[in-house]
């Protein structure tokens, strides 16, 4: 087939941005899957009830992840926070005849 002929098929909203959602099946997908597994009326339900909390959790899932920065985000900050201990630190060690009298009594031992 050349690139004149090829068919063009649009892709759904959740298909562009990579994005899968886990749902419920439909009525009828619903009921030939009972019919194909023999399932009596106790199991049916028993399935339908686990099912509904996997789609929850994976959906409680996803908007935790959604939440969180992105990892080069969480990196730079925390190679900026360790840039600034190490020059707190410095500036401790500095300091260290000094501190007993600048902090309130005690305190320099915790530090």
């Amino acid at each position: 087939m050349s690139a004149k002929t090829k068919s063009k098929t649009k892709k759904t909203p959740s298909q562009t941005s990579g994005e899968l959602r886990l749902s419920f099946p439909l009525a009828k997908d619903w009921t030939a899957l009972v019919e194909r597994f023999h399932l009596d009326t106790a199991q049916e339900e028993h399935l339908k009830i686990v099912l509904q909390h996997v789609i929850n959790d994976l959906d409680h899932f996803r908007m935790t992840m959604a939440k969180i920065p992105q990892r080069s985000t969480l990196v730079s900050r925390l190679k900026r926070l360790e840039k600034l201990f190490g020059s707190v630190s410095s500036e401790l060690k500095k300091a260290e005849k000094e501190l007993p009298h600048l902090l309130p009594h005690d305190v320099g031992s915790f530090i």
